[in-house]
């Protein structure tokens, strides 16, 4: 009895949603995320900061470049960048249209 009870009770309320029809707008929209041209200057000066680093790290020949990314100081630093990579990957995903399309058309046989 406790089963069909439970079971009813899930039958009402998936009745009660609400459906909106093809042509009707939803409560509310959210639009797409464009770049603005300050994003892509900002993202260029991340960047260039970042690579400017960088290559201050792989020109001095006294230490080894693991020694600068394993220093403490520079630890955040790292970190921070790995992230800033990660989220333009998945940026890049999406707008790709999705990891599932990019990995479909990475494995076909058919060459497009």
């Amino acid at each position: 009895m406790f089963f069909f009870s439970e079971s009813r009770n899930q039958i009402e309320s998936s009745s009660n949603r609400q459906v909106f029809k093809a042509n009707q707008l939803p409560p509310f929209t959210i639009s797409e995320f464009r770049y603005s041209p300050l994003h892509i200057r900002l993202l260029h000066n991340v960047f260039d900061a970042i690579e400017t680093d960088i290559q201050f790290w792989r020109s001095d020949a006294t230490k080894p470049i693991t020694e600068y990314i394993n220093h403490v100081d520079n630890q955040i630093f790292c970190s921070n960048v790995i992230h800033i990579i990660s989220q333009m990957a998945d940026v890049l995903c999406n707008a790709c249209g999705g990891l599932l399309p990019l990995l479909a058309s990475a494995t076909s046989a058919s060459v497009d």
